[in-house]
């Protein structure tokens, strides 16, 4: 009986391992240009997120000072 649950138990652990081995190595998907409207654009940054906006932007929120300086200088 001993025998039987700790192979059971080593069973599950081996098939958990391997499930979630099985879930990180899918793709996530990425949204493409064609089915969004021609009135957005797709802006990636440097660690690679890619977030789709509207072309004409009505307002931001800078998250750092110095950020929001530089729109200010920009325009």
């Amino acid at each position: 009986m001993f025998k039987t649950r700790k192979f059971l138990v080593f069973l599950m652990v081996i098939s958990l391992v391997l499930a979630s081995m099985a879930v990180g190595c899918g793709k996530e998907a990425v949204p493409s240009l064609q089915e969004e409207e021609k009135e957005t654009i797709l802006i990636t940054d440097s660690l690679g997120r890619q977030v789709i906006v509207p072309k004409q932007v009505e307002k931001i929120a800078c998250l750092w000072n110095f950020a929001g300086y530089a729109v200010g200088l920009l325009g």
